[in-house]
């Protein structure tokens, strides 16, 4: 077995009950190792580090995706470090408080700034304990970053210095932030030009910026669901947009305009007090519902032709009077 390590390329030890790894075989196969799969255990680190001695760390060159998910893991001092060219890390469903609390070096320098996993490019984080994320993480200036999911954790997008915003960068395409302890988002932060799933439900979310989407057009799945939003006209800009789910939230009216966006074929609104509308025209659909909207955009449009052609009518006979 000793002289199979040196040459593993692929390593499954999940399903199992370990509390921890042998880290001499992790370490024998460092150089050759590509996947590592430590899921379903009841690991509680990943690597037993001597912080002293940074310079005997092993670096695991060769290796893109690692599973930890469903194990007991508080910390993941050094992953970065050890792992520098990581597309692929899962470490969802454990009781992660910190994301490399110790301060290690994060990752390696792409041009002149350090980058922590520079070709990272599915990011699973969901199911924790995470109240923050560290400003050394940097994931607005990440560009390889395609899948990020940060969903059931206690985040509030607020960075570890207390300060900083946690943005989001260019190279998203799917960002989960469900169900955590967010109620202010900016379009600063979701700076996403290739964002085209966008979960953001139940958090405690009043307000949409009107320019939330600006840097995200793409935009094409969105979950609003169970925040506290009386109005969604943001949505409005995304010309992309396929699927929209605001149920549960404190939406009184829609805007008519909702019927132009070209691509809207699924609305999910239940839960919420629409007065405007009647219950059985919702339960009939989207395809109802729009062709509702259309027909009250259509008379808003001529109501406002018919008060323009008024204040114009009021001028003109202000100006014969004054002329008289």
């Amino acid at each position: 077995f000793e002289n199979i390590l040196p040459n593993l390329k692929y390593l499954n030890s999940s399903y199992n009950a370990l509390v921890g790894f042998p880290t001499h075989f992790l370490v024998a196969c460092q150089h050759t190792l590509t996947k590592l799969d430590l899921s379903h255990n009841k690991l509680t680190s990943f690597f037993e580090l001597n912080l002293n001695e940074p310079q005997s760390f092993p670096i695991f060159e060769s290796l893109v995706e690692v599973d930890l998910s469903h194990n007991q893991l508080e910390t993941l001092d050094g992953i970065s470090t050890l792992c520098p060219e990581l597309t692929h890390l899962d470490v969802s469903n454990n009781v992660l408080v910190s994301f490399e609390a110790n301060g290690i070096h994060f990752g390696r320098y792409v041009g002149n700034m350090k980058q922590p996993f520079p070709s990272l490019r599915s990011l699973k984080l969901c199911n924790n304990r995470l109240a923050t994320l560290p400003v050394g993480l940097a994931l607005e200036t990440n560009t390889s970053l395609e899948t990020l999911d940060l969903s059931c954790n206690a985040l509030t997008l607020v960075a570890d210095d207390g300060q900083s915003p946690i943005c989001f960068g260019p190279g998203l395409t799917t960002l989960n932030l469900k169900q955590n302890r967010i109620q202010t988002v900016t379009p600063e932060q979701i700076f996403c030009p290739k964002l085209k799933d966008f979960t953001i439900g139940n958090n405690g979310i009043h307000r949409l910026p009107p320019n939330l989407f600006a840097r995200s057009p793409l935009v094409s799945f969105l979950d609003l669901s169970n925040n506290k939003l009386m109005n969604i006209d943001a949505v409005l800009k995304l010309q992309n947009l396929s699927r929209l789910d605001i149920q549960n939230n404190d939406v009184g009216t829609l805007n008519p305009k909702l019927c132009l966006l070209p691509k809207l074929t699924n609305m999910i609104l239940d839960g919420n007090p629409l007065r405007s509308i009647r219950r059985d025209l919702i339960n009939r659909g989207t395809v109802e519902l729009l062709k509702y909207l259309r027909t009250r955009l259509a008379i808003e449009d001529n109501d406002e032709e018919r008060q323009h052609g008024d204040q114009v009518q009021q001028l003109q006979l202000r100006k014969i009077d004054q002329e008289a």
